[in-house]
């Protein structure tokens, strides 16, 4: 997988995350119910991110988008064995994930 590629990944995740939450916010819960579409894209996504980077690859990027918010919340942050910070964001995910992970 390119860098170009991963980010266009990561962008059109965060690009339906915020329709579907835009949705939620007028009544209508894709998340739950009988109509529950974020499973399938969810799963769509950890399969293309698990076929290149494993099963350690998807936790870092699980990370990375819900405890740093796609990287624009920087209370938590990840370093890597000589204290530099690592994954902080979408380049550097990647970079971390393509040097750690990559199958």
């Amino acid at each position: 997988m390119t860098l170009k590629q991963f980010e266009r990944l990561i962008s059109n995740h965060k690009e339906f995350n915020l329709g579907i939450s835009e949705l939620y916010d007028l009544g209508f819960d894709l998340y739950e119910g009988k109509f529950k579409l974020t499973i399938f894209c969810e799963t769509i996504f950890c399969t293309a991110i698990d076929a290149v980077y494993g099963k350690d690859g998807v936790e870092w990027v699980d990370w990375y988008i819900y405890e740093t918010n796609y990287g624009t919340d920087d209370q938590l942050t990840a370093h890597d064995a000589d204290g530099n910070k690592i994954c902080y964001d979408v380049e550097s995910l990647y970079n971390y994930l393509e040097k750690k992970y990559k199958n």
